[in-house]
């Protein structure tokens, strides 16, 4: 139920956990969306995980989330990075606005939504992720600087 890019059925799943206020997450968010999408047999799985000392990034999350399940994802996914540097939830607000999002189901979706981000948290502290981006190749964790040499391998089957 979480939001990805690429076939349900891939032989390669790549899971991202990240969070809307690092910078380095947003630097390299349309390289990796562009990696998966070039190869054939792989999906990207979004997760959330919003460090604590990113003041909007739990809600950025949440908001990305209850985007999601209107089928909105990627258009708030881009907005939120886009307006990283300034925000807060006024900017969120106007962020939800600006993707059309359905406003009384964003506001129905908020609960599910912030379940969905406190159990992406969970299974990130699980993980022992010690910061964002953190990837994960068919389960193994995997740094960005060799992700697509993990993804290819994987796709032969090593």
């Amino acid at each position: 139920g979480r939001p990805s890019v690429g076939p349900k059925n891939a032989k390669v799943v790549v899971i991202e956990f990240y969070d809307f206020q690092c910078p380095h997450c947003r630097l390299i968010a349309p390289k990796v969306r562009s990696l998966v999408k070039s190869k054939k047999g792989v999906r990207l799985v979004y997760k959330q995980y919003p460090l604590a000392f990113h003041k909007a990034a739990k809600p950025a999350a949440i908001a990305a989330i209850a985007a999601h399940l209107q089928g909105k994802f990627s258009t708030l996914h881009d907005l939120l990075f886009e307006d990283q540097d300034e925000l807060d939830d006024k900017i969120i607000a106007k962020l939800v606005t600006k993707a059309k999002l359905n406003n009384k189901k964003f506001k129905a979706a908020q609960k599910k939504a912030a379940a969905m981000v406190e159990a992406d948290i969970k299974e990130g502290d699980l993980a022992e992720i010690m910061g964002t981006p953190s990837f994960f190749v068919n389960g193994l964790a995997a740094e960005y600087e060799d992700l697509e040499a993990r993804i290819d391998a994987a796709l032969k089957g090593e």
